[in-house]
């Protein structure tokens, strides 16, 4: 026999998903990476500050996602690629995808952390990554 029907209530604070919470203290991106990559950190870094879930200490990984998905990028445009070639995007698809659950910006990485609302601050996001193009 069922138990009685839970409200919305209970259901929310029953969640034993871990709480995603950051600082939004995200550094700017690295001067190694190239114009591309550095397009690509930035606007990550936006969706990932909008989500409330990045901290300093995703710098890192996100530069490293950054150069990865500008190489494939790169490589899915260049035309008549030997099997090499398709090995390495193939290889580059899966570094992205596997570096994009670790960021949290895939829908199966955001659906096992409970996200908090953020508030939305006033300053844009390119004086919070003071980043130099």
């Amino acid at each position: 026999m069922p138990g009685p029907n839970s409200s919305s209530d209970s259901i929310n604070t029953n969640d034993r998903r871990p709480k995603a919470v950051g600082n939004n203290d995200l550094s700017k991106s690295p001067a190694w990476l190239n114009s591309n990559a550095k397009k690509i950190y930035k606007n990550t870094a936006e969706v990932i500050k909008k989500l409330g879930i990045s901290d300093k200490c995703d710098t890192n990984f996100l530069a490293m996602y950054s150069v990865q998905l500008d190489r494939l990028q790169v490589m899915s445009e260049k035309p008549n690629k030997d099997l090499r070639e398709e090995r390495m995007l193939n290889d580059l698809t899966t570094s992205v995808i596997q570096l994009s659950r670790e960021l949290g910006i895939t829908p199966s990485a955001r659906a096992k952390l409970r996200l908090t609302k953020v508030e939305e601050d006033n300053s844009s996001i390119d004086e919070l990554l003071n980043d130099e193009t």
